[in-house]
């Protein structure tokens, strides 16, 4: 024995033989030594473990039993390989190696070769750990990296709808409707573009509805308080001054994502409206919040006398409070402008201490 491994036979004395088994034992991959024959000579209990046979079953059978029945053939020639060209292999060297257990089921290892000769005998030290876990932990990973790269693709996506198709659509849509009012003399032109503005309005809310269906999903802790401030801060720039947005009660506490995913859009909706169709300077959005939730949209815009029946999405608005069991009711002037009352019931509770009115402007 090498001075490397030697021992202290003197100290020992005739314990040194249960010592090493011991250190065997203990040893935190399973151990198994064998022959060159390929037949399992000796096997610590971490073995049997992992394999799921007592000691006694794995000493003397052909280790080739422990690996899939496919590679079997491939495994005894790399085997005999090793044999005549013994070298200490290290554990993980990029080899995707299987192990079989008594019970037939597969999992994956790495393991280490170390070759020994004793009394003249060729042998082979082969540690072998399960990496079950580890593999499922990096599989989880690749799969999170995965996730991210397909989060940023579809931001990117969506910003790029929003960024450069939604705004030549929208100008698109404001050129037609000046030029329909230079050509009040011929009502079939007017109105052919009256049609081609309302497409442009339905196609602008198809692509909004796709940008919120790519975004990232929304965690509960960014509240619906936020989402709304991000709604306004994307159009609020298109009136003259700030959109006033006015919170009352505990929204993030009491919306839900159900109410949520109608009153979003409902805000983007009327808000848009008020730019696109009233020609307003000036917009407020107020959210109440208790026994039921009202949205309130009012702008400074022309108003009208009679409900449009073509665009302006207040079908869609509709719809989305009936969805709820809501309703919604709109009041326009030209000398007033519009106002938009949109209620849906509300069931859960508030929580204790939940802010009460908030005001920003966007």
């Amino acid at each position: 024995m090498d001075a490397g491994a030697a021992i202290d036979s003197e100290q020992l004395g005739d314990a040194s033989r249960d010592v090493l088994w011991q250190v065997l034992q203990a040893a935190p991959d399973a151990l198994m030594v064998v022959d060159a024959d390929g037949i399992i000579r000796l096997a610590t209990s971490r073995a049997a473990d992992m394999f799921g046979q007592p000691i006694e079953e794995l000493v003397g059978q052909p280790i080739e039993e422990l690996v899939p029945p496919n590679v079997r053939k491939a495994h005894r020639s790399h085997r005999e390989d090793y044999v005549n060209q013994p070298n200490v292999r290290p554990m993980g060297v990029g080899l995707d190696l299987q192990a079989v257990a008594g019970d037939g089921s597969v999992f994956p290892v790495e393991v280490s070769l170390s070759p020994l000769v004793a009394n003249g005998r060729k042998l082979t030290i082969a540690a072998v750990r399960d990496v079950t876990e580890r593999r499922a932990n990096e599989q989880q990973l690749r799969l999170a990296h995965e996730e991210l790269r397909l989060l940023d693709e579809r931001e990117r996506i969506a910003r790029d709808l929003h960024d450069t198709v939604i705004q030549r659509l929208f100008a698109a849509g404001m050129s037609l409707q000046a030029t329909a009012v230079k050509v009040d003399d011929d009502p079939e032109v007017r109105d052919r573009l009256q049609r081609a503005v309302d497409d442009l309005d339905e196609t602008i809310r198809e692509i909004r509805t796709a940008i919120f269906g790519l975004q990232a999903p929304v965690q509960s802790d960014s509240g619906v308080r936020r989402r709304l401030m991000a709604i306004l801060d994307d159009i609020g720039q298109t009136f003259a001054d700030p959109v006033r947005l006015t919170i009352d009660g505990p929204v993030d506490n009491l919306v839900d994502e159900r109410v949520a995913e109608q009153l979003l859009p409902t805000v983007r909706e009327a808000v848009t409206n008020a730019a696109r169709h009233a020609a307003a300077a000036t917009v407020s959005v107020e959210v109440r919040v208790g026994d039921e939730l009202v949205l309130r949209v009012r702008d400074d815009g022309t108003g009208f006398t009679r409900t449009p029946t073509r665009g302006n999405g207040l079908t869609n608005m509709r719809a989305r409070a009936h969805r709820l069991g809501g309703n919604m009711d709109v009041t326009s002037s030209p000398e007033d402008g519009t106002t938009i009352t949109w209620q849906v019931p509300i069931t859960a509770a508030p929580a204790a201490g939940s802010p009460s009115v908030e005001e920003h402007d966007r």
